[in-house]
């Protein structure tokens, strides 16, 4: 889902979540000061339609949100001052009581109720800058850590893994000059994508960390994609097979496997001055293909023994947008009538045993034969 520019700037989105299973969308706009839900279809040509907008969230300017993300229903929103909240699906996708989108102009506060999870410890005043979740996992990051707790929020068995410090981040980079600009976990939850900016260097490089529980993060094995941008606006957003990285223009496709060979395939990049502001990643169940029943096209080549017959079935609808493909055979040959053929009884002629036992006025005589095949199958 590409999101261009409106022609109110402050309106455009700078983050995008998808609900696929709920056929929701969630906006937040420029700035931050409120998330916004609509629905959504797809109709010709995988054009996106939204609609129905109202508002689930507003925030003051001190609380502005700067990330978003949708897991199993549930969107979590991490702000500027350290909070992180979540939303549930229970109340999100009901939707007979709209409220009107951007509340954040009448004072600030929630639309929903609120579960906050986790809140910047007193003291620490670095930024949030991302959010990811990836099952229970619940990752954020400013521009020098990242931590990690529970997507249901901290409680006594729960302590918060720091996943990246800036003794590991100088490290893997090899710079003291290094922020994270974005942090997102791959949806198995087993490792983490870091775009990081040196600003001596001038380039942004990407990483790829293992996700360890409990190991000292200065261990945790990192691959740098052997690439790097001359920007610093750049975005990551993540799916069960590649890593999409976008900019204001283009949009780049990255395995969630790197290699020494591995780099970034550039997969939108319009002749028109397009400007995009988000992009987020959604799941539409494709159009399985349907087929007839087999039926036959003639009658069995023979009615016993073992005979053949041609069967033939038809395309009643084409597969779309990665549904099940249809079959290459539409025609075939199949066993018919394999039952054995029935034997009848087989015997000689009758053949006179003597003579007849008188010579006239009616006598008797004796006529036998022999079995030659006793009868078989039914005959």
């Amino acid at each position: 889902v590409v999101a261009e520019t409106s022609q109110r700037a402050s309106h455009a989105p700078q983050r995008i979540a998808i609900d696929s299973l709920n056929r929701l969308a969630y906006l937040l706009p420029e700035g931050g000061l409120a998330v916004e839900q609509g629905t959504f279809g797809l109709g010709d040509g995988d054009r996106l339609s939204l609609f129905s907008w109202r508002g689930v969230w507003s925030a003051t300017s001190k609380e502005r949100i700067v990330d978003i993300a949708v897991v199993g229903g549930d969107l979590y929103l991490a702000s500027v001052t350290g909070r992180i909240v979540a939303l549930r699906s229970s109340t999100l996708v009901d939707r007979t009581e709209l409220s009107p989108a951007g509340d954040a102009e009448h004072g600030g506060g929630p639309s929903f109720e609120e579960h906050i999870l986790y809140e910047r410890p007193q003291g620490e005043t670095e930024p949030l800058r991302s959010v990811s979740v990836a099952g229970t996992y619940l990752a954020w990051a400013t521009a020098l850590t990242v931590e990690l707790g529970n997507s249901n929020g901290s409680d006594a068995l729960t302590e918060i893994q720091h996943l990246v410090t800036p003794e590991y981040l100088r490290g893997v980079v090899g710079s003291g000059t290094a922020e994270i600009i974005d942090m997102k976990m791959t949806p198995d939850g087993t490792a983490f994508f870091l775009l990081v900016w040196d600003s001596v260097q001038e380039a942004l490089a990407m990483y790829r960390c293992d996700l360890l529980i409990g190991a000292v993060s200065a261990r945790a094995h990192s691959q740098q994609l052997r690439y790097s941008w001359s920007t610093r606006d750049l975005r990551m957003a993540m799916t069960s097979f590649q890593v999409f990285v976008h900019s204001g223009a283009r949009i780049w496709a990255v395995p969630l496997e790197l290699g020494s060979d591995s780099s970034p395939k550039l997969l939108y990049d319009p002749d028109a001055k397009t400007q995009l502001s988000a992009l987020g990643y959604f799941f539409v169940k494709g159009v399985d293909c349907k087929v007839s029943e087999w039926r036959s096209m003639g009658a069995c080549s023979r009615t016993c023994g073992g005979g053949i017959m041609r069967e033939m079935r038809e395309i009643l609808r084409d597969a779309a947008s990665g549904g099940r493909r249809c079959p290459v055979e539409l025609e075939r040959e199949v066993n018919c009538n394999d039952q054995l053929c029935p034997i009848d009884c087989q015997a000689t002629p009758w053949a006179k045993q003597g003579h007849c036992s008188r010579t006239c006025g009616g006598g008797v005589v004796v006529e036998t034969r022999q079995i030659l095949k006793v009868p078989q199958h039914g005959g």
